[in-house]
């Protein structure tokens, strides 16, 4: 407790706190939570008394004349007052009880010690008139305060001058708004916060105070960890800068993976990834010519490009892979400097929406909050620069409209993001918080709106629908397509999503886009066998998504970040379920080489297991834990996955040779001729032979095969009654009355419906009161039900003929009718 007081005193804590020896190998001592922090809270903040900052910039000329590097200022200053009773017993006691490296630092080669005597003559000096120390006990108090100058390890690369190698110890940086260093502090509270790559917390300045808070809920008893370095560097480029910096090889839980998190593009052969290390040397390079100035802005890009194309191995280079992204940041700032408007934000626009969700999963993050700031700073210097200048409203006038809406939305996006990061008080949270009021007063002003109307429900709605408009407008004029994978291969999901709300859509992206990859796969592998690994790797990909730490891959990114959102919005009471991505993966797992369905029966459990657990999925991230919604889901579900294998019956019963997407091999080597890729017709077996149906006879003579066309009628009845009886269920639900059949999953796992008084906050869920609410809030996931109906009903106007071309054309008529469904709230 006496420890606790020494090095906590002058901290405002809302949470408790306690010291302890952290877990973290070789890390000491280490501050922790007594209690649960939900992501987003202040933990604490310190209060730095100006007289104890350090600056960058130097006002007094003898200091400067001397040539003392900012933690040799900071110990002086730190000895003065505390011989002038300006800093408490307690606050000394704590100083000097800080953690030193003394032992390693000695151990090294290159030390002699003739820096550090040098330094500390220096300090004596100083400080003689004001107060007496040993020189042991000042060197002590060298080893836990200052920055250490050696000589480099051979081999060790570094950008310090003279030959000189930096580490710093216990201090922390004072900055600006934005985060620019303006220079150095120490309070031994904070200071006890250890390091790592995957931190739960982060601190800013806040104009004479040090806060503290967190980036996702921390447990009870968990320590608080921050990131010294930038966490979105490679393995092997955190290590170096953490141990050229602050003499520690880093052991924490993300550092203990190694180079896994870099598999994407490197291999782990030394030969093959030569040149991934020689593009990356290269890309470096670039950076430092941008960053010098000596470089044509408009060639950098093409180069980044061209360097990642002809360097990669053919492996993709993630966008958001050092340096790629500082590139980009570099970038935006030269062309601003250059006043080239347009291609610094075609730049920002490219950070905001494509390298930050990949770089920072978590939107708890104050890196976000500064590039979101830059960019909507941006858009306001371009927006009052159009009504003076002819050229730049020339430039912009094709994006006019679209740029002014997304300038307000941007603002609001901003205002939000940083009272979560930064807290409401933080200066970046009340000038987003000023622009959002003014532009709101200066829209209202020019409609003729009252402020009443302007804020009703039906008015934001309506403005969140023109913001999407607008935005998808601004982001088309840049070149940047965020859904274009859902778009190609599941075309209907696409349409769709514009009915989830904005809370859930992340999440219901990630989810159809997994479904995507997953179905995919035996298309783009060559046997079974690859196809389970495959798997594998999608089953790895989710384990590392929920633990906070996808690879570099832009799904499990997308789904990480989506579980991280809702458990912020739900304080972490409600979740995903695991166990049901894993069911989705194990159920496309067992028809991997495409084999008949064993009955009607067997095809419907693959449906529940597939297309119904998607729309589970979806549910859960409204979050929505409702037994009737799950009910209807679980019938709309069943009809989707019938018609989907229906879909599929032509492309496998006839496939297409390999394309260019395929890894399946030709046979007899360059000089055979092309493999033949063998038919399969996955219709239901007891269906085939009810009907009459031979497998022989629709490879030989495809819709002519006798008794196909009663075979696919009988499997489309099947579906077409799960979606009556979900339709019946709705319009029954909805009037107040019962469903009529009991759900058969309830109480397996992930479908358990607590009592309303026993549910956390923010979960909702059933009462006989609240249904037809809870299935109006459930609708828009439920909507593909009308995709499915629409492509039945083509079904039957085809006959039944399964390989009808009209069955191959987009539905030109889902918008339309996806539109009245969701006014009428049934399909």
């Amino acid at each position: 407790m006496e420890m606790n007081d020494k090095f906590l005193e002058g901290i405002t804590c809302q949470y408790q706190l306690f010291i302890a020896d952290s877990k973290i190998s070789e890390a000491g001592r280490g501050l922790f939570v007594s209690q649960e922090v939900p992501a987003g809270k202040e933990i604490f903040r310190a209060v730095v008394p100006a007289a104890s900052v350090v600056y960058c910039e130097v006002n007094d000329h003898a200091l400067k004349a001397k040539e003392l590097r900012s933690a040799i200022r900071l110990l002086i200053r730190l000895l003065v007052l505390y011989q002038h009773d300006r800093l408490t017993d307690n606050r000394w006691q704590a100083i000097l009880a800080l953690h030193s490296h003394k032992a390693l630092i000695e151990q090294s080669e290159g030390f002699d010690g003739t820096a550090l005597n040098a330094e500390i003559r220096l300090v004596k000096e100083a400080t003689k008139d004001v107060i007496s120390m040993s020189d042991n006990d000042l060197q002590e108090l060298y080893w836990r305060v200052s920055i250490i100058l050696l000589e480099h390890e051979p081999g060790r690369q570094t950008k310090a001058s003279n030959n000189i190698w930096q580490i710093k110890f216990n201090e922390h940086s004072v900055g600006s708004p934005m985060q620019v260093n303006l220079g150095s502090c120490l309070v031994p509270g904070a200071a006890l916060m250890n390091h790592s790559c995957n931190p739960n917390a982060h601190f800013l300045s806040e104009g004479p105070e040090l806060v503290v808070r967190s980036l996702r809920t921390i447990a009870k008893n968990e320590e608080i960890t921050v990131s010294y370095i930038d966490p979105t560097k490679s393995f092997q480029e955190r290590q170096e800068k953490l141990f050229t910096d602050y003499a520690f090889a880093c052991q924490c839980c993300r550092c203990t993976k190694g180079f896994e998190e870099q598999a994407e593009i490197l291999t782990g052969d030394a030969v093959l990834d030569a040149p991934i290390h020689l593009a990356k040397s290269q890309l470096q390079t670039l950076l430092d010519a941008l960053a010098e100035n000596s470089l044509e802005l408009s060639s950098a890009e093409a180069k980044m490009q061209q360097i990642c194309k002809d360097l990669s191995s053919g492996k993709p280079w993630p966008i958001n892979s050092s340096p790629i992204p500082d590139i980009y940041d570099l970038l935006a700032k030269r062309f601003e400097d250059a006043q080239r408007w347009e291609n610094a934000l075609y730049c920002r626009l490219k950070v905001v929406y494509i390298i930050d969700p990949l770089r920072y999963p978590g939107h708890l993050n104050p890196h976000r909050v500064q590039n979101l700031m830059s960019l909507s700073q941006l858009e306001h210097r371009i927006s009052q620069l159009g009504e003076t200048d002819g050229a730049v409203k020339a430039t912009f006038r094709t994006i006019e409209e679209a740029m002014s809406v997304a300038q307000n939305y941007h603002y609001n996006q901003l205002s939000e993001e940083a009272a979560a990061s930064l807290g409401e008080n933080h200066v970046i949270s009340k000038i987003a918080a000023y622009f959002v009021a003014a532009l709101d007063n200066q829209l209202m002003t020019q409609n003729g709106i009252t402020p009443n109307d302007w804020y009703s429900e039906p008015m934001k709605n309506m403005r969140a629908e023109k913001s999407k408009l607008r935005e998808a407008e601004l982001l088309k004029w840049a070149g940047i397509d965020l859904s274009a994978r859902t778009v190609k291969y599941d075309s209907p999901s696409y349409t769709l999503q514009t009915f989830i709300p904005s809370s859930a859509k992340t999440a219901y992206l990630a989810i159809r886009a997994l479904n995507i990859e997953l179905a995919r796969i035996p298309d783009t592998t060559s046997s079974p066998t690859i196809g389970s690994l495959r798997l594998q790797f999608w089953r790895d990909n989710i384990n590392s998504a929920f633990a906070g730490q996808p690879p570099k891959h832009p799904v499990p990114i997308l789904l990480s970040y989506a579980l991280s959102s809702l458990s912020d919005r739900t304080a972490g009471a409600a979740r995903l379920p695991k166990s049901w991505f894993l069911r989705l993966i194990s159920a496309r797992e067992q028809y991997l080489s495409n084999p008949p369905y064993p009955s009607l029966d067997a095809l419907e459990q693959y449906a529940e297991n597939t297309y119904s657990t998607l729309l589970y999925l979806t549910l859960s991230a409204l979050p929505l834990s409702s037994l009737p919604a799950d009910h209807v889901a679980s019938h709309i579900g069943k009809a989707a996955g019938i018609v989907a294998v229906l879909r599929g019956v032509p492309l496998l019963a006839f496939p297409p040779p390999p394309n260019h997407h395929s890894n399946v091999p030709s046979q007899g080597g360059l000089a055979g001729p092309p493999r033949t890729r063998q038919g399969a017709v996955t219709l239901p077996l007891d269906i085939m032979a009810s009907t009459g149906v031979r497998e022989e006879d629709v490879l030989r003579m495809g819709a002519d095969a006798p008794g196909l066309r009663d075979a696919v009628f009988a499997v489309a009845t099947r579906a077409s009654d799960h979606l009556i009886t979900a339709r019946h269920m709705l319009k029954e639900l909805q009037a107040g009355r019962e469903a009529g059949h009991a759900y058969e999953h309830e109480g397996d796992e992930g479908h358990e419906y607590r009592p309303a008084h026993q549910r956390p906050e923010g979960v909702q869920g059933s009462t006989q009161q609240n249904v037809p609410h809870e299935l109006n809030q459930a609708f828009a996931v439920l909507m593909p039900a009308v995709a499915t109906g629409l492509w039945l009903d083509r079904l039957e106007k085809c006959d039944f003929d399964i390989f009808a071309s009209d069955l191959r054309r987009r539905e030109w008529r889902l918008p339309w009718r996806a539109y009245w469904a969701w006014k009428r709230s049934m399909f």
